[in-house]
């Protein structure tokens, strides 16, 4: 499919062609220039909410509550997902997935787990390319989880307008 026409239909909400642009940033870099240089400027701005803490606090399990109550108010929420690189297929080991399983089911959310590929900051350098997709997809709100390194998830601060910090309350 041609790259105008994966946008266009990215555009006009359809899913599987907004996963298929995001794979294609993922996956090779000369067709990621040649996304970004054809994606048209979002008339609107989403919000981003960045959610960091350490490992194992219920970042995962909070995002997908939240995204549910915000689809409820009939909003469309992206979800960013940062995951750890598996250290034998370099991908992304999927498990924050899990536990926003409620919210996979509903069509005003969208998930994507990406790798952050030894990025340090606790997100993906591909996440800022990411937000473009999902800010003219329509996405009005996208939330990003970061790996959950904890005191080093520092580069999430660049991008988000909240940053809330998940912390266990044993």
């Amino acid at each position: 499919m041609q790259l105008n026409t994966l946008i266009q239909k990215t555009i006009e909400g359809n899913r599987q062609a907004l996963a298929r642009l995001i794979t294609l940033l993922e996956t090779d870099k000369d067709t990621a220039i040649q996304i970004l240089r054809l994606l048209p400027k979002s008339n609107e701005k989403s919000f981003i909410v960045g959610i960091t803490g350490a490992p194992g606090v219920g970042k995962s399990t909070f995002i997908g509550k939240l995204a549910q109550k915000l689809a409820e108010k009939n909003l469309k929420v992206g979800i960013l997902a940062n995951d750890p690189s598996s250290p034998f297929s370099g991908g992304a080991i999927l498990g924050n997935r899990l536990r926003m399983d409620k919210a996979l089911s509903n069509d005003n959310i969208f998930i994507r787990s990406i790798t952050t590929r030894g990025a340090i900051g606790g997100i993906s350098w591909l996440t800022d390319m990411i937000l473009k997709v999902f800010e003219i997809a329509g996405y009005s709100t996208i939330l990003i989880e970061t790996v959950g390194s904890g005191q080093t998830d520092l580069e999430i601060s660049r991008i988000a307008d909240l940053i809330l910090l998940s912390q266990c309350l044993n």
